[in-house]
């Protein structure tokens, strides 16, 4: 079974979607106080420290056309699956 990494915070998920991470899609998760987020899910793969490292460091450039277009999408995602508990 592939590890996954799950990030609940849009921005950093889309730099990572743009720039190198395999995404794999969203799933919901129950908040403390009984509500409902999201966490975008992404594979574990064998370099992902070094890339986290990276992106960590500032040393991850995306181009501004792409980070606009996949924020987009990533937002799509969330409206369009909202109390729908169903993975994209």
């Amino acid at each position: 079974m592939t590890r996954k990494i799950e990030v609940k915070e849009i921005n950093i998920s889309n730099i990572w979607l743009c720039a190198f991470l395999t995404y794999e899609g969203i799933k919901p998760v129950k908040t403390f106080n009984d509500g409902e987020r999201i966490s975008f899910v992404f594979q574990d793969t064998a370099d992902i420290q070094q890339k986290i490292s990276h992106f960590l460091s500032d040393r991850v450039t995306v181009p501004p056309n792409k980070f606009i277009s996949h924020y987009q999408y990533l937002r799509n995602l969330i409206y369009k699956n909202k109390n729908k508990g169903v993975q994209q």
